[in-house]
């Protein structure tokens, strides 16, 4: 009988520690890019949204299907493809604040085939930006892109 009070709390302590894991709603990875910021994405993955990567590049998962892959781009290469949101025949823009800080788009390609859902963004504070995107429905990629977050470290 005194032996298992001492596995009481070892138990005890087991059942803690999994109910700590369990309850983790927020993901994070942080990225070195080639201008030298360091970038972190943070998901939260309260309803079941999952962080990852693929190709070493931040991606957001939900029940095992890749809903966003994103890519990290440096100044000219953001303000390129915002420019040519403007010209191409292929796209919708459902949103666009070029102005604001950060700058950001909303729009759909739909030159390649299958509608992508792509999002432009200036990271706030950086000279790196972000486009995400992904060939799922309208409304799948907007509530995975809502529960993303992109700061600069340091």
């Amino acid at each position: 009988m005194f032996r298992s009070f001492r596995r009481a709390p070892l138990l005890l302590c087991l059942l803690l520690a999994l109910a700590l894991t369990a309850c983790r709603t927020q993901m994070s990875l942080t990225y070195q890019i080639d201008n030298g910021e360091q970038i972190k994405v943070e998901l939260n993955s309260s309803d079941g949204h999952k962080l990852s990567q693929e190709e070493g590049l931040p991606a957001v998962k939900k029940d095992g299907e890749t809903v966003l892959l994103c890519q990290f781009l440096q100044a000219d290469g953001f303000d390129t493809y915002a420019a040519g949101l403007a010209t191409s025949g292929d796209v919708t823009i459902f949103q666009a604040s070029p102005e604001e800080d950060p700058a950001f788009y909303f729009y759909c390609y739909t030159g390649g085939g299958a509608d992508e859902y792509l999002f432009l963004l200036r990271i706030p504070g950086a000279e790196t930006g972000v486009l995400c995107g992904g060939t799922v429905s309208k409304e799948a990629a907007e509530d995975a892109y809502r529960h993303l977050t992109f700061s600069k470290e340091g």
